[in-house]
């Protein structure tokens, strides 16, 4: 099945579901910036279109654009832009996007799922019996022809899916909701909030807890990241945790934090091994603005949720620059906003979300 209502972008998106929604407190401004970015050629072949014009099908045949002179075998669906290899090399080519806009309150009281990566394949891809059912909007900003993927048996619903590519499902895959394709890309609500200083925390050298142990952390910065492993129970003291080296959770173990604000300088995050993980923000009109995780934005390592991992998170999850991945039964039920680069779902995961807690700072 494939949408293409408004624009000759191309965006696919296969099989998976996940639910989302907002709630949103006041005082939120923005102002529009057009970016400039490297888009690669992920056909493998086939005339390259010029995209002055339009965006060529990487299926061998001519985009709205003007054909290229480079002609190969067929390739895969993706941006043809004009370069010297169209016989299975990728090319880039610079081009300017379409504006990008930013949500009023009352969308960003709404929104569920905000994937920002302008130009990827499979931005948002789901797969297997993956789904997201999301009450508030779900965003996909690549203007890749493939930039949503879903497929198997993969649901995503929400208020509104908007996506500045296409969507293209197979299967039994299905979108639920008002779809709109060809819009203009979102701007990041959380673009302009500073990320947090260590200097004023106290210095920990050794946050791994394992062996069937329960621990209380305190606040601070945590040097060598923290890991919760062997059934080990770990509650964080509300505050703010500065973590390089990232956090880990698996092996039957069980991590709860109220009232906390996790940022992720270095490292990934794994909840793995049917770990439990509960966690909440601190109180709207903080430094924190209602985000529980907030991986630095120089920070492009993977979050993922795997092997029946549980999460009971509400607030923001805000992951800029860096891939998120639920696979293996892994699902997150309890209310909150996800913001990342990409996002995967396989296998029977899943992510169901309903209000976002507070406003989002000012969008660049």
């Amino acid at each position: 099945m494939k949408f293409n209502k408004r624009s000759n972008y191309a965006l696919t998106l296969l099989a998976a579901a996940t639910v989302f929604a907002f709630q949103n407190c006041s005082g939120v401004k923005f102002s529009t910036l057009a970016q400039r970015v490297t888009i690669p050629d992920s056909g493998n072949g086939g005339p390259n279109s010029n995209i002055g014009n339009g965006y060529g099908n990487g299926s061998g045949n001519p985009g709205t654009g003007n054909t290229g002179t480079n002609n190969g075998g067929s390739g895969n669906p993706g941006f043809n832009n004009t370069g010297a290899n169209s016989n299975g090399n990728t090319n880039t080519t610079s081009i300017t996007p379409p504006p990008s806009v930013p949500l009023s309150p009352a969308q960003l009281a709404d929104l569920s799922i905000l994937v920002l990566n302008p130009a990827y394949s499979g931005a948002l891809n789901l797969s297997g019996n993956a789904s997201i059912k999301a009450a508030g909007s779900v965003i996909v900003n690549s203007m890749s022809n493939s930039a949503a993927v879903l497929s198997g048996y993969a649901l995503v619903q929400g208020s509104q899916v908007n996506v500045t590519g296409n969507i293209v499902t197979s299967g039994g895959a299905s979108v639920s909701g008002p779809i709109a394709t060809g819009v203009n890309p979102t701007l990041d609500p959380f673009a302009n909030l500073a990320a947090p200083s260590s200097a004023n925390l106290t210095s920990y050298s050794d946050g791994r807890i394992s062996g069937d142990t329960t621990v209380t952390l305190q606040p601070g910065d945590y040097t060598s990241g923290i890991s919760v492993s062997g059934n080990s129970t770990v509650t964080l003291s509300s505050g703010t945790y500065f973590i390089d080296n990232g956090i880990s959770v698996s092996g039957g173990s069980t991590l709860v934090g109220k009232n906390v604000f996790l940022y992720i300088d270095s490292g990934s995050i794994s909840f793995s091994g049917g770990s439990n993980v509960t966690l909440s923000p601190v109180s709207c009109g903080t430094t924190s603005t209602g985000i529980t995780i907030f991986q630095s934005r120089t920070n492009a390592m993977p979050a993922s949720l795997s092997g029946n991992a549980n999460g009971t998170i509400s607030g923001v999850l805000y992951f800029p620059d860096a891939d998120v991945n639920l696979s293996g039964g892994a699902g997150v039920p309890q209310p909150f906003t996800l913001i990342a680069n990409t996002l995967g779902l396989s296998g029977g995961s899943f992510i169901v979300g309903t209000a976002l807690n507070c406003s989002a700072g000012t969008g660049k």
